[in-house]
């Protein structure tokens, strides 16, 4: 059977993107079965609005999001269409697992389970959350085919500012000497109540809009600390707001909005504009109180206009537990455990009374250490399946994003995508099955060493207290403290994977398979802990050896001359970790 291609006439980047990855999977899967032209062709599949689909008269459904498709047979005609050519692009990869059982796990490995395409009747494709980004290498921003694959966005794309934006939009270097009292005291922040600095913003604002015309998002993004201005205006508004800042960030959102909404009705009435604003740090309270076991807003005003909405970015919780866990709590004061802290899951769900659309920012990592196990399994389906109850509309999930690193890196990427496109899935079985074609043979002992280690998990929190931390409290240690990491558990621990380890081993480094090196690569986290806790309790030789594998591993993998994680020393790698453990062992 010959399969041919046909997009429109005038297709864009990303219809063309998507037959390119029509052709290449239907080549892998049928053994080369694509045709060069309509006349040579059995089948052919309609991507978009072609002149074919246009004559067919087949009418389009409602939509919920501007990624929902549709695949429809007609004769031997796969028509796939929907609200947008995002919407075909990410289609096409449902319509392969539709048609030939597809099932992608990264850029390059993928199965089928058929070269025969399914009988189907009319199918309908559409991802719980609408814009789905994952913020983890190289998915983040530095590979678009990977990042299409796993139906993702990048974290960015169609923002015109994303992020901490006040002073992209409002620059301390050009504003704060003439203007000081458009900025916090401290100048980490801006003066929210100033009104020649909302004037100001609101034209700055304005320019940035019109240069970016194929932007939908924007972003009115506080600084990324916890800056508060000390002016009698501010002081009064905090009052007025039962001292939320929350809620004069929320006026200021409001106002700034509206006066975009205004000024758009003559200068860019075309254009789709949404607006977001954070729930970060000294704002992630949302201005409520329960009257009657409901959440009400403060004050009415500050319910959030139709187009702007609210990311909630929960960096003062863990995740040892889903956020919507009642174990789980959140707290930025410098002691976790300090009457500051509260349950993250009510500090979520308050925000449904400020705004109709929620964003959120989810972090599965330890930014201070990437090589430290992050146990971060346990409830990380359920955030998912949260999320699409909450109806959030944008995900950034945060990881390891400016490098590779090992760890399950690959692993967390591919079960965010999945779950944020479909949170009804097992989450176990989507493990096993991306261990299968990632690692291949020996996949089953990867699969019980990561069993161990996350189910370790609890055993830390029991004995320890410490939990699945992105930062660091000043009443624990680092993450890598052997006070968290028994030297038994972790020889138990590589015991484990080393059963997979051994079968290739003695080939040397020189002959690995790449496969083989995502296996040899998930020691290093267990291996780099022993070397940081016990040099002094191994011999000299072993821990030779040790370091030989985290080195071979990290050179391999990219990592040696990386920070140890995005907020850790810059004379930190493991290069320079390396070479202090071998003078350590002649100094012993």
């Amino acid at each position: 059977m010959k399969y041919f291609v046909t997009i429109p006439e005038n297709a864009g980047d990303h219809i063309k993107f998507a037959a390119e990855e029509l052709k290449f999977f239907l080549e892998k899967i049928t053994g080369g079965s694509v045709a060069e032209s309509v006349e040579k062709s059995d089948v052919i599949f309609s991507l978009g609005e072609t002149l074919p689909f246009i004559d067919s008269g087949i009418e389009k459904t409602e939509y919920k999001t501007e990624d929902d498709s549709e695949l429809l047979l007609i004769g031997n005609v796969y028509y796939l269409f929907g609200a947008s050519d995002y919407a075909v692009m990410f289609g096409v990869y449902e319509t392969l697992k539709a048609l030939f059982g597809l099932r992608i796990f990264t850029e390059t490995d993928f199965t089928f389970t058929s070269s025969v395409p399914k009988e189907i009747g009319r199918i309908k494709f559409s991802p719980d959350i609408p814009v789905r980004t994952v913020g983890i290498y190289p998915v983040y921003s530095q590979n678009e085919r990977y990042m299409r694959r796993l139906k993702l966005y990048q974290a960015m794309e169609k923002w015109g500012v994303w992020a901490h934006s006040y002073f992209y939009i409002l620059p301390p270097k050009i504003y704060a000497d003439k203007h000081p009292d458009w900025y916090t005291a401290d100048k980490h922040d801006l003066c929210l109540t100033n009104v020649e600095m909302r004037a100001e913003f609101t034209e700055r604002l304005k320019n940035l809009i019109l240069s970016t015309p194929d932007c939908v998002y924007y972003m009115l993004g506080q600084e990324d600390n916890k800056s508060t201005c000390g002016c009698e205006k501010c002081k009064a508004a905090l009052n007025r707001y039962n001292n939320f800042s929350s809620g004069l960030m929320l006026e200021f959102s409001n106002d700034i909005v509206s006066r975009i909404n205004e000024w758009k009705k003559t200068a860019c009435p075309e254009r789709k504009l949404e607006f977001v604003t954070f729930a970060y740090l000294k704002t992630a309270k949302a201005p409520v109180v329960i009257r009657n076991g409901k959440y009400r807003l403060i004050k009415e005003n500050l319910h959030t206009l139709p187009n702007l909405s609210v990311m909630i970015a929960p960096s003062g919780a863990t995740s040892s537990y889903s956020y919507f866990d009642e174990r789980n709590t959140s707290c930025y004061a410098p002691n976790f455990k300090s009457d500051e802290a509260y349950p993250t899951a009510e500090s979520i769900y308050a925000w449904k009374a400020v705004t109709d659309k929620l964003f959120f920012w989810s972090y599965s990592a330890n930014f201070l250490d990437y090589n430290v196990p992050f146990l971060m399994w346990n409830g990380f389906d359920q955030n998912y399946r949260e999320y699409k109850k909450l109806n959030v509309q944008y995900i950034f999930e945060e990881g390891a994003y400016s490098w590779r690193s090992v760890n399950f890196t690959e692993l967390k990427a591919y079960i965010a995508a999945e779950l944020s496109w479909d949170s009804s899935q097992d989450m176990n079985v989507l493990i096993t099955d991306f261990m299968k074609a990632y690692y291949g043979d020996g996949y089953e002992y990867v699969r019980e060493y990561f069993d161990f280690l996350n189910d370790y998990r609890e055993t830390v929190i029991k004995e320890t207290g410490v939990e699945a931390f992105y930062g660091k409290y000043d009443d624990f240690d680092y993450l890598c403290s052997g006070k968290y990491w028994s030297k038994e558990f972790l020889d138990k621990a590589l015991s484990v994977i080393y059963k997979a380890v051994d079968k290739f081993f003695y080939k040397g480094y020189q002959k690995f398979t790449e496969k083989e090196w995502r296996i040899f690569g998930e020691t290093l986290s267990c291996e780099y802990l022993l070397l940081c806790n016990y040099i002094k309790e191994m011999s000299d030789e072993t821990v030779n050896e040790k370091v030989l594998r985290v080195t071979a591993i990290a050179e391999h993998f990219g990592m040696i001359d990386e920070k140890l994680g995005e907020l850790a020393s810059p004379d930190l790698s493991l290069r320079i970790y390396t070479e202090k453990w071998l003078k350590q062992t002649e100094e012993i």
